[in-house]
């Protein structure tokens, strides 16, 4: 959605501008979705970390800030990714409409 509204607000269209507004908002979006696991996980209901764990089936225990280090990396990670599929979606063809290709 912030790609998008840039992209409708400028004239003036950049790639590295809509890649940077993309990478910045979603990263945003992960720490303040760990911020939140965080205070749910420590202050509302501290059996959740250790249910989540038990799943996983580790001989050892990690405690709950690793689930919030793992949540903190995949965010980053799906931020990235998702960001590089939308600028796809949103960057200017060099093709033209009768089928030839711009030459720079």
């Amino acid at each position: 959605m912030s790609i998008k509204a840039y992209r409708t607000r400028t004239t003036d269209w950049k790639y590295e501008k809509g890649f940077e507004i993309g990478l910045f908002t979603g990263g945003i979006a992960t720490i303040i979705f760990t911020v939140f696991m965080a205070i749910y996980m420590y202050q509302i209901d501290g059996v959740f970390a250790a249910n989540i764990l038990e799943s996983w089936s580790l001989d050892y225990d990690l405690g709950a800030s690793m689930l919030l280090v793992s949540m903190l990396i995949m965010g980053f990670a799906t931020t990235l990714v998702l960001t590089l599929a939308f600028m796809q979606l949103h960057k200017k063809s060099w093709n033209t409409p009768d089928g030839n290709r711009n030459i720079l």
